[in-house]
């Protein structure tokens, strides 16, 4: 009788033992699967920045500086984001062609004008919204279906 609780307590105890093991391999795993996580999820558009676009991304901040006067911390979000919708576009002007190049386009820069909106000022954004078509022109379609650059 002994001899059985003293193998009914051990197996307890070995029981306990694996339960815990159990729980904390699945904390490990939670913690890595986690941490793996936030190091893939980066802007894959701002871990490879195109340094050939740096002037026309100055040139371009330029221009919309000189109608929103941008402050210094604007200026440095201004051309990040300004770089990445460019290397954006430049892909999508690489990859398609036509309307659909077009549509692309358009949805793109909508998503651009947007997310400007975190960086500039009500009243900036209002006027960057004006004079956006002005400065970065998108080619229009013309009656043959071929893309027509506004810039020209």
């Amino acid at each position: 009788m002994l001899n059985f609780i003293k193998n009914l307590t051990f197996n307890t105890l070995s029981f306990k033992f694996n339960k815990n093991l159990y729980v904390m391999k699945r904390w490990i795993l939670f913690i890595i699967l986690i941490i793996s996580t936030k190091l893939f999820a980066q802007d894959p558009m701002i871990q490879s920045p195109d340094r050939s676009l740096n002037d026309e991304v100055v040139a371009l901040t330029k221009a919309y500086n000189m109608e929103l006067a941008l402050s210094s911390e604007q200026i440095g979000l201004f051309e990040i984001k300004l770089e990445e919708f460019l290397i954006r576009r430049q892909k999508i002007e690489a990859r398609l062609e036509g309307v659909e190049k077009l549509e692309t386009l358009y949805k793109m820069q909508a998503h651009e004008t947007s997310e400007m909106q975190d960086i500039l000022t009500s009243y900036q954004f209002e006027v960057y919204k004006k004079i956006k078509p002005r400065i970065q022109p998108i080619d229009k379609v013309e009656a043959s279906g071929t893309s027509k650059n506004t810039k020209d």
